[in-house]
């Protein structure tokens, strides 16, 4: 399977979020499916000038994407290496205390067939400290190896004080091994960046 700067608007409605996801793709994908095996997947993907939430206001803006390595096999996701270029996330909390991110980000709910009339209904998922509670043996395991974020920008808004506070974090630098959902094991983890736009 090739993409050549392809639209991922309708792929990003499949993603477990509450908003919009957008961006260009370039992509080659090796797949297998078969009816006694598991679905597999190899190849490389490259994706440009990500969005995430409303076009005109994304709090989320990526300048690129590039995943090396890619492979999935079955429910078992892994990359080699994960690149994010210019990456710049606005993080805002408002008068009443919200985070408008935080509930964009939030998976979004899942529609459940009625046991009377079989019409589908939203299905709540149960919250926990740690996050939506989920079925161990159900959900993709997903690892990388080293994932980079190059030049990243955020940029942090309190609108619960008057006048509001506001602090940026520039010309982030990140580095992380071995990023995994599976077991406990730590991820090695190296930051750098500048906080204030005064900072030198």
């Amino acid at each position: 399977v090739e993409a050549d700067d392809a639209s991922i608007a309708l792929a990003g409605v499949l993603l477990p979020v509450r908003t919009s996801v957008d961006g260009r793709l370039d992509g080659r994908l090796a797949l297998e499916v078969t009816a006694d095996r598991p679905l597999t997947l190899e190849g490389e993907l490259t994706l440009q000038e990500v969005t995430v939430g409303p076009p005109d206001t994304a709090p989320i803006r990526i300048a690129g994407v590039t995943v090396d390595g890619l492979e999935m096999h079955g429910r078992e996701l892994t990359a080699a290496r994960v690149v994010l270029e210019r990456p710049t996330a606005v993080v805002e909390r408002e008068k009443s205390g919200a985070f408008p991110l935080r509930a964009m980000l939030r998976p979004a709910p899942q529609p459940a067939a009625s046991p009377r009339d079989g019409t589908a209904h939203e299905k709540r998922v149960p919250m926990t400290e740690q996050g939506p509670e989920t079925d161990g043996e159900g959900g993709v395991r997903f690892t990388v190896g080293e994932m980079v974020i190059r030049e990243g920008n955020v940029r942090f808004i309190d609108r619960t004080t008057s006048p509001f506070y506001s602090e940026e974090l520039s010309r982030l630098a990140l580095t992380v091994q071995g990023l995994s959902n599976e077991g406990d094991r730590p991820a090695p983890i190296t930051i750098q960046g500048i906080v204030g736009v005064d900072a030198a």
